[in-house]
């Protein structure tokens, strides 16, 4: 009896070899470590994000800075045109007071040309009444005298503009007076008359 419980002892798992009863093994599993970019991906995203935030802020800041100076130049151009077109106005102005004055300038010199023709014609006149007078009392000499300054009004006559032809007749008349008053006193005083006469209408003709 005692060798049949001995054999079922032997037969049947013990404790020890049940599956159900392992203990677990004194050595714990490795656990496998993350990867170099797995390690490196969050600072290289946070290297990213600064990267594009500084970039933008730098965009930002040139394009505000460069809007700036594009806005201010153009203000500087509007300035400028507006400055182009006043000069433009001032100097068309200019030019206008300019040939107003040269126009002024211009009939001032003929006033004062006029003038001076009125004035040496006006004295050749006196000095032919002046011969006129004396041949009138029979003073050929005082005549002679007085139609000899008559030349000298002649020849101022002549410098002045007045045109060679306008005042062609002048001198025949003069020379007949002067080389009658001796001879034919009264060819000299028709001579002196017509040399008055044509005084006259030169001086009617000045404008």
């Amino acid at each position: 009896m005692k060798a049949d419980k001995e054999i079922q002892a032997e037969d049947s798992p013990s404790l020890e070899t049940q599956p159900g009863n392992k203990e677990p093994t004194s050595q714990t599993q490795k656990v496998a470590k993350p990867g170099f970019f797995k390690r490196a991906f969050p600072w290289v995203l946070v290297a990213v994000i600064f990267f594009i935030a500084g970039a933008s802020l730098v965009y930002f800041t040139l394009y505000r800075d460069t809007n700036h100076e594009l806005s201010t130049a153009k203000d500087n151009i509007t300035q400028l045109s507006e400055q182009v077109s006043s000069d433009e106005v001032d100097l068309q102005k200019a030019k206008t007071d300019l040939s107003n004055s040269q126009s002024d300038l211009a009939n001032a010199n003929t006033a004062l040309a006029q003038t001076q023709e009125f004035s040496i014609i006006y004295k050749f006149q006196a000095d032919v009444n002046a011969a006129r007078t004396a041949l009138a009392r029979q003073d050929p000499s005082t005549a002679r005298q007085t139609l000899t300054i008559a030349g000298t009004d002649l020849a101022d006559l002549q410098k002045t503009s007045l045109s060679a032809d306008s005042i062609a007749g002048l001198q025949p008349q003069l020379e007949l007076a002067l080389s009658s008053l001796e001879t034919d006193s009264t060819k000299a005083a028709s001579a002196m008359d017509t040399l008055y006469m044509n005084l006259l209408l030169i001086s009617g003709n000045i404008k």
